[in-house]
């Protein structure tokens, strides 16, 4: 979709995308649609995090707990996910253990052979309630939505179920690649994902003789967080691996201390949970006032009193680098060695360097890893509890059938036996018997089944701990399939970042397969408007054989993006998927690489020219696809005058919003309408980002104190704005297209982006009540008292002016208000290709000839009225229905008039244009006028181009 600008576009040039991930479909996995008449049934199978199996405050029932999802269906659109459609869960069942559950879900919009992208909210339904209720529904860009779910004024994190507040800890997951609706299939391995990250402490054997732990004191957490990651912070190619932590917009930690009380004198566990936290830097330099820490308190040797200790979160295989926190991970902290006293309070230890105290840290990413054993001092983990192979035999070069063990128990793990339930196994072994601690990859080794289906246990070992693997091998045939980096890692895509006329570095992909033998089929095609560009230089991926069930890409980049590229679409995506195939002769399986190329970038949208010094509040738009703050605001003229609702100051954050949405910057100036006074506002936006993505950017503008006049316009709509029962949408109809010229329209509050039905008693009841169209698009019914419609009020003292568009300068999706013709054109459901507004007062001048015929009314706005006047070489006004200040319906009969808003202020009222018929019937004059009119009634809009 090409873009333009009137005023103030800004290309920061550091560029990359911050937008959404697009993994890989796959074919085999399952999508099972029991479609009815409008309603579509799917069933969806989802891995919850791996969880300690402690007994402390959550249990890993508890922690595990899903008593509700959203299941959100998006679209992909130009490039972009645009939410079509929501569902939520009825029961959600065990499925086969703890960590796993299936629901069904039914959707109402979907459509066969359409393909969605599904996102999963667990245990979030009051804040995405609450997003719905706001006004934000279908077309809303998937990780704007997603930014916007956030938790805030959580100081501690409730564990204990049992009481007042207690609430099931968030959850998010993402399916991999869109889903297309087709009979038999469902939707299989999603992960979801907890929003907060775990803490236990525990005093190692080795230090019980001297220590016994007390308490434990957590500073500098957040109190505000975004339940979904920002996929910039996913491992490529991942989504369920969390590389960076995802912050909420305008979240600063709180220094506190949050304090735990220890009742065993040896550990805390189940019991800390906190929200995600970077390592802040200056020059380079951790600012250790300002990192997460703990301060543990506790008794040594044979002391009366407890002295207390910090304890910092560090990587200890790094040179101890402080490490953020990071959700759905758990970090255990355990004590190793006490040399002597700590510090007297938990201040001085916080303020102090670690003393006397030694310390590990270790992180479980609970992603990673399904299943755990636990003796309350150290930990077993595995990164699968299962496997099912096909009848074909497995080897140390196999890409399926690797085993990740973990440990913490300082002597490592070892294999213990490999056994069918009695009796040692042949058929099975492993790569290696054993490892050290920390985290280690062995692959499973199977021989080729030529009888019947086959089970074995293999029985892993760490101290005390044992943990159980089951391997089967069926005798059904086998195909695999995986792309992968050059790490081995499984990808599903290929992103690209360079700044404008760099060409990007090649990167490098392999593609594996099973059975070797199979031939490999390659498809491509382009995602969204425009097509990833492939360098003449670079390998192209294309239908081969004969390949061994390996292949390798190791020139993949494109060409470089252009100074034209982000001129014509500011956040121009450049993306293409291939689809690799094969097949063994029975199933066949299918995987997708995209090939990805974008920008950051930030525009600022000045509201065209019209800062006039009228006392009136103005606002400016900020879009972007990363976040930026306002570094500083310079008014050398004095002539701002800020009011509480006012954000042009800076600290004023935002970012990721560019679907049709923005970030409006509010501010109000001094009542200089008649002054010969002009000045210049400086505003200066800044990266908020650790690691900056664009240097300062540099707005100036201008405020006078003359108004101005928007240039005339270039024709009249063809149509009063109506409701379009197919499109979902208000809109209209193009200058000269008469289609639709005696459609009523429905009506709006001057100065309101809500419209409201022209027919009918109004009516809040939800089930019965008057149709509302919110200016996000799509229909509700009731639910809203009229006085609560937004518009601007007579309270809102306005210099009165024929010539003055006043409703373009102020329209904000955000507030409700504005020129409804302007926020059409921005949200493209006005005719395409022009710019939009309401008109003026005085362009409503001109010659006019009346037209008498029939009048009705429907909640649409589409019932036909013929009679009213024709604007000489310009369109025909039919006579409208219109609602009065107290909401009541007001006829268009023969003795009534009707009426039009213009975008034109009076000081408490406002312009509009009036149809005055004689008592005798339509054929009286026309009129125009303003100060008669309250600002509170409903009447029809028509638009014109700019």
């Amino acid at each position: 979709m090409k873009r333009k600008r009137r005023i103030h576009i800004l290309y920061i040039l550091a560029f990359l995308l911050a937008g959404c991930m697009l993994p890989s479909c796959s074919e085999e996995q399952d999508i099972t649609p029991i479609s009815g008449r409008n309603n579509t049934e799917l069933a969806f199978s989802v891995n919850l995090p791996a969880s300690s199996p402690g007994t402390y405050a959550l249990t890993a029932t508890d922690e595990n707990k899903l008593a509700h999802v959203y299941v959100l269906a998006f679209k992909p659109e130009g490039g972009q996910y645009k939410l079509y459609d929501w569902a939520e869960t009825g029961t959600i069942q065990d499925n086969g253990e703890i960590s796993k559950k299936k629901f069904t879900v039914t959707f109402t919009r979907l459509k066969q052979n359409e393909a969605y992208r599904f996102v999963l909210l667990g245990n979030a339904k009051p804040e995405v309630d609450a997003l719905f209720e706001g006004g934000t529904g279908e077309g809303v860009e998937k990780n704007t939505m997603l930014a916007q779910l956030q938790l805030s004024g959580i100081t501690r994190w409730n564990n204990d179920p049992g009481s007042n507040g207690y609430r099931d800890i968030p959850m998010w997951g993402e399916a991999s690649g869109d889903k297309t609706i087709t009979p038999g299939l469902t939707v299989t391995g999603l992960k979801l994902l907890r929003m907060v990250a775990g803490i236990e402490v525990m005093v190692g054997d080795q230090a019980q003789p001297d220590f016994k732990l007390k308490t434990v004191h957590l500073y500098n957490s957040h109190q505000k967080a975004r339940i979904a990651p920002d996929p910039v912070n996913l491992a490529a190619g991942s989504l369920s691996k969390v590389e960076k932590p995802t912050l909420a917009a305008g979240s600063n930690v709180v220094k506190g201390p949050l304090d735990y009380t220890v009742s065993n004198d040896v550990s805390l566990e189940s019991s800390i949970y906190t929200f995600e936290s970077e390592v802040p830097y200056e020059n380079s330099i951790p600012v250790t006032n300002q990192m997460t820490c703990l301060v543990v308190g506790g008794v040594y040797g044979t002391d009366a009193t407890p002295t207390y200790y910090r304890i910092d979160f560090v990587k200890q295989e790094d040179n101890n680098v402080p490490r953020d926190i990071l959700r759905n991970h758990r970090y255990t902290v355990r004590i190793t060695k006490v040399k002597g006293q700590g510090c007297q309070t938990a201040e001085e230890a916080f303020n102090a360097k670690a003393v006397n105290m030694e310390a590990e840290v270790i992180a479980w990413d609970e992603a990673e890893i399904t299943g755990i054993a636990s003796d309350g001092q150290y930990r077993l983990a595995v990164s699968r509890e299962t496997f099912t192979f096909s009848r074909d035999n497995r080897t140390a070069l196999g890409k399926d059938n690797t085993l990740t063990v973990k440990t913490d128990y300082p002597g490592g793990w070892s294999v213990e036996q490999i056994t069918d339930g009695g009796n040692p196994v042949s058929w099975l072994s492993v790569s290696s018997a054993g490892g050290n601690s920390g985290s280690t990859d062995i692959k499973l080794i199977l021989e080729e089944n030529t009888g019947s289906d086959r089970t074995a246990y293999i029985y892993l070992k760490a101290g005390r701990l044992v943990y159980k693997v089951t391997v089967t091998q069926t005798t059904e045939a086998g195909i695999d399939l995986y792309i992968k980096d050059a790490g081995g890692n499984e990808i599903s895509e290929l992103f690209f970042r360079e700044p404008i006329g760099v060409q990007p570095d090649a990167q490098k992909f392999a593609l594996f397969w099973f059975p070797a033998t199979s031939d490999v089929t390659v498809s491509s095609q382009m995602v969204g408007t425009t097509s990833f560009p492939l360098a003449p230089e670079s390998d192209v991926p294309a239908t081969f054989s004969n390949a061994s069930g390996e292949i390798w890409y190791n020139t993949i980049f494109p060409t470089a993006i252009t100074s034209a590229d982000v001129a014509d679409d500011p956040f121009m995506e450049k993306i293409s998927r291939f689809d690799f195939t094969i097949t063994n002769g029975q199933r066949y399986m299918m995987k997708s690489l995209f090939l990805r190329q974008a920008t950051y970038n930030l525009i600022v949208t000045a509201a065209d020219g019209f800062y006039h010094l009228d006392g009136s509040n103005y606002m400016f738009a900020i879009e972007s696809n990363t976040g930026w703050r306002i570094k500083s605001v310079t008014d050398n003229s004095g002539l701002l005058a800020l009011q509480g609702q006012d954000n042009l100051i800076p600290g004023t954050v935002g970012g990721n919003n560019i679907s049709l949405t923005y970030t409006p910057i509010r501010f109000t100036v001094k009542n200089r309408p008649t002054d010969a006074v002009s000045g210049t506002v400086t505003v200066v936006l800044e990266s908020s980002e650790t690691q900056k993505k664009f240097n300062d950017v540099t707005v100036n503008f201008n405020l006078m104190g003359q108004i101005i006049s928007p240039p005339a316009h270039k024709g009249w709509a063809g149509s009063n704005i109506y409701y379009d029962e197919g499109l979902g949408r208000l809109t209209f109809d193009d200058v000269g297209v008469t289609d639709h010229q005696y459609y009523n329209g429905v009506v709006f509050k001057w100065g309101s982006l809500w419209g409201i039905s022209p027919n009918g008693s109004y009516s809040t009841n939800t089930s019965s009540g008057t149709r509302l169209y919110p200016p996000e698009g799509g229909t509700t019914t009731g639910g809203y008292a009229y006085g609560d419609i937004p518009f601007i009020s007579d309270a809102t003292n306005i210099s009165d002016n024929r010539d003055r568009a006043y409703l373009y300068e102020v329209t904000d999706g955000n507030s409700g208000k504005g020129d409804i013709c302007r926020w059409l054109t921005k949200k493209g459901y006005a005719p395409a290709g022009k710019k939009w507004r309401m008109p003026t007062s005085r362009e409503f001048n001109g010659d006019y000839s009346l037209q008498t015929g029939d009048a009705a009314n429907n909640a649409y706005g589409t019932s036909l009225v013929e009679r009213g006047v024709n604007k000489t070489g310009a369109a025909f006004f039919p006579s409208s229905y219109w609602r009065n200040c107290s909401s009541s319906v007001q006829s268009n009969t023969t003795n009534d008039g009707s009426y039009y808003w213009t975008a034109s202020p009076g000081v408490t009222n406002s312009y509009l244009m009036s149809f005055t018929p004689n008592l005798g019937g339509w054929i009286g004059g026309i009129n125009i006028y303003h100060n008669t009119e309250g600002r509170c009634r409903a009447h029809a809009v028509r638009c014109v181009v700019e």
